[in-house]
């Protein structure tokens, strides 16, 4: 199955086709997919949904909202709403509180990120895939987006 979108002829076209090649390849080996769960609401733990992902080989574990964080995620990111990373920081004690968050995979793998979502938004296609694999495989990519567009959290 192809899951790279048909571009037609800018410099970002051009970009994602290269960055498009360049994950597929680095991930070509990966078997497994990541199973995640990205929030940007913690009121109600509303979840992220995103194109990128067949591509990402990551599986969502939550589309729309859950009553807790399933035991089985390996790697959580919080995206809040119109938020920067140190918005989102503050709200520690809140995500720390996060039903099944401590029992969770990620929580236990020291896979918990926070995404900028005024970063991310403002950013091109091409920047938010490279956010995106960034997180997801920050031992293979390094697109130079860590400290601005998302941090690793130590909880």
């Amino acid at each position: 199955m192809n899951c790279f979108p048909t571009f037609v002829g800018s410099m970002e076209s051009t970009e994602k086709e290269e960055l498009y090649t360049l994950i597929a390849h680095k991930l070509r080996f990966v078997e497994a997919p990541i199973n995640w769960v990205g929030i940007n609401d913690l009121q109600s733990l509303t979840f992220i949904r995103n194109d990128y992902f067949e591509l990402l080989k990551v599986k969502n574990l939550a589309q729309g909202s859950l009553s807790e964080i399933p035991k089985e995620t390996n790697l959580i990111f919080i995206q809040l709403q119109n938020q920067g990373i140190q918005q989102a920081i503050s709200a520690l004690p809140q995500i720390i509180d996060l039903p099944g968050l401590q029992e969770s995979l990620a929580r236990i793998n020291a896979n918990l990120f926070i995404i900028d979502d005024l970063v991310f938004n403002a950013a091109s296609e091409v920047k938010q895939l490279e956010i995106l694999a960034e997180v997801f495989y920050n031992k293979f990519f390094a697109f130079g987006h860590e400290g601005e567009a998302w941090v690793k959290l130590s909880i």
